[in-house]
């Protein structure tokens, strides 16, 4: 080989190499580890890592220092977590409204504001594949629930929430808590966060046990021989009792009185029957199949009388305001195809794209509030809408991917 010809080469791999490393340093794509672990089922266990997760704001990257010193204003729709999350909840402290998530596969505790993008893991307690989280009010408890390692006995775990002592969050915190019975089919926590009551199989039926959070002073105070029911509890004294939905079965839905057990039936022989009622009692939203699609109907539980809104969506997503017993906020499908409903998305064989709107329960008129797909790319099938005090923040999870998302809600 010439001098000539080694010198050439020489050039090309120089030029070669030079521009490998002008692609690494300017425009190779950044990576990120994702730190959760997912250990094997069923284990509870505390590390002393201080792993912090920040959220992202719509159409920009949040702040990546990790610390809870509040950033630029939020994006009127945010995405706080890609999730998977498992529950959350939003809740005020002072003039502050904050959101507490679990995450889904760790069972990790993170909290963040609605006035700022950083987000700060607050817990080193693992509790692994969490399937539902359902916290109290304040955020201070919630009851976890999952698979255990036989993939077929359901473990619930309430758990009390101890922040570290420094007015800065860090992931120094722990969750203590009890185990509750294996195998309960359904549970709720009361308003005042200090009760449960739960459901489980007995012989050929379900019963209902209420209890302090504890598991103390236990009360059965309900028994029935269907074995599939949803339970809420919008008021102190009162728990909402709801069969599963179907389209091909009609649905009953009853008072259950947490002090006396007294039931009464408030609504009954709707095929696809779902619920929503607001904390006083006073209006219930609910739905029915119909011609391979569903309504939305409100109903004045004083008078027994009924009227159809003007939006089509399901209670499930829905949220009554905390401020005014008469208004609603509604995730509503764009579009809605025929199909079996509500079976079809609850399998998943339907997805929505929602936008959110306000509902006056008196008239059962609508207005829009958000458009999502001018504010996302993303398409959002709503579910868990939750209020801040003031109305001001809904909390939401996308049922696609289990992503945790909020709406600064300008109109109020």
């Amino acid at each position: 080989m010439s001098k000539r010809t080694k010198i050439i080469i020489g050039i090309v791999l120089a030029i070669c190499v030079a521009a490998l490393l002008f692609y690494y340093f300017y425009y190779s794509p950044n990576t990120t580890t994702n730190n959760n672990g997912f250990p094997s089922s069923g284990n509870i266990t505390s590390s002393s890592t201080n792993n912090v997760s920040n959220g992202t704001e719509t159409g920009k990257q949040s702040n990546q220092n990790g610390q809870g010193t509040n950033q630029a204003q939020t994006s009127i729709l945010r995405e706080i977590t890609p999730g998977p999350i498992s529950g959350a909840v939003i809740f005020n402290t002072s003039n502050t409204a904050n959101i507490r998530y679990v995450d889904r596969g760790t069972g990790h505790v993170y909290q963040t504001s609605a006035d700022s993008s950083a987000v700060n893991r607050i817990t080193n307690t693992t509790i692994p594949k969490i399937n539902e989280t359902i916290f109290n009010p304040t955020g201070s408890s919630f009851v976890a629930r999952y698979l255990k390692s036989d993939d077929e006995t359901i473990q619930s775990f309430f758990g009390n929430i101890k922040t570290s002592s420094s007015s800065v969050l860090t992931a120094n915190g722990s969750v203590t808590g009890d185990f509750m019975p294996v195998n309960i089919k359904q549970v709720a926590i009361s308003p005042s966060g200090n009760k449960i009551f739960y459901l489980t199989d007995k012989n050929l039926g379900t019963v209902g046990v209420i209890a302090n959070v504890d598991g103390t002073q236990k009360l059965q105070i309900f028994t029935s021989d269907l074995k599939e029911w949803i339970v809420f509890w919008p008021k102190e004294d009162t728990i909402i009792l709801n069969t599963k939905a179907s389209v091909m079965s009609p649905g009953y839905v009853f008072t259950l009185n947490s002090k006396t057990g007294k039931l009464t039936k408030i609504l009954d022989s709707f095929n696809g029957l779902t619920t929503l009622f607001n904390q006083n009692l006073s209006y219930g939203l609910y739905s029915e199949s119909r011609n391979g699609s569903f309504s939305l109907n409100i109903l004045n539980v004083k008078n027994n009388n009924s009227i159809n809104t003007t939006v089509q969506t399901l209670p499930e997503k829905c949220v009554w305001s905390k401020n005014d017993a008469t208004v609603a906020y509604c995730a509503v499908p764009t579009i809605v195809l025929n199909g079996d409903y509500p079976d079809a998305w609850y399998q998943g064989v339907v997805s929505f794209s929602d936008d959110i709107w306000k509902l006056n329960a008196t008239n059962g008129t609508a207005e829009i509030i958000a458009r999502l797909r001018d504010l996302t790319t993303e398409d959002i099938d709503g579910i868990n809408l939750s209020l801040s005090q003031k109305d001001d923040y809904l909390l939401f999870t996308n049922k696609t991917d289990l992503s945790l998302w909020m709406l600064k809600i300008t109109n109020n």
